[in-house]
């Protein structure tokens, strides 16, 4: 009886055990599973297209006060061009607009609510005259950017850049 009851214990034991090394395998399956799937979605956003860029930060100048950025690119000829929008409800005096290297024009003229004007830099984008440039990115940081205006009242004011501006030679 010593002999069988010994065994019975000894075989329940091993079952219990087997079934505890499946379940810990399949845990550790789990985990590495979460951490690899965590890291693949890290990896996939952070290396988000040059078109996703451009649309977020078009979103985000788009919707700023009160001279908006609605659109910008580079023309057929290299030079680049953007849009701006007065998003007052009262005409301002649009003084200049700077844009790193590519646009610095201190053109004065009016926009009333709404109007919008398309300025074009005074020269060719450099960088898009190079051989083989339809790949280069060109990315102009927040704070190199700033746009002069004149309120109503004849008070100027500088409005900086609240987002990069990114753009692709043509």
């Amino acid at each position: 009886m010593g002999f069988v009851s010994f065994m019975e214990k000894n075989l329940n034991l091993k079952k219990y055990l087997s079934g505890q090394g499946i379940i810990e395998y399949l845990i550790v399956v789990a985990v590495v599973i979460v951490i690899l799937l965590l890291i693949i979605g890290v990896v996939f956003n952070s290396f988000a297209s040059t078109s996703d860029i451009v649309v977020a930060q078009k979103s985000t100048w788009s919707s700023f006060q009160p001279f908006a950025i609605t659109d910008w690119s580079v023309n057929k000829d290299n030079y680049f061009q953007i849009v701006i929008e007065n998003k007052k409800d009262s005409k301002l005096t649009f003084n200049q607009v700077k844009i790193g290297n590519y646009i610095d024009n201190q053109t004065r003229f009016d926009l009333g609510p709404g109007e919008k004007k398309i300025l074009t830099s005074n020269s060719k984008i450099s960088d898009c005259l190079v051989e083989n440039s339809k790949n280069i990115i060109i990315t102009v940081p927040m704070g190199d950017i700033s746009i002069g205006y004149a309120s109503l009242s004849g008070i100027s004011r500088i409005q900086t850049g609240i987002s990069a501006i990114t753009f692709e030679c043509n």
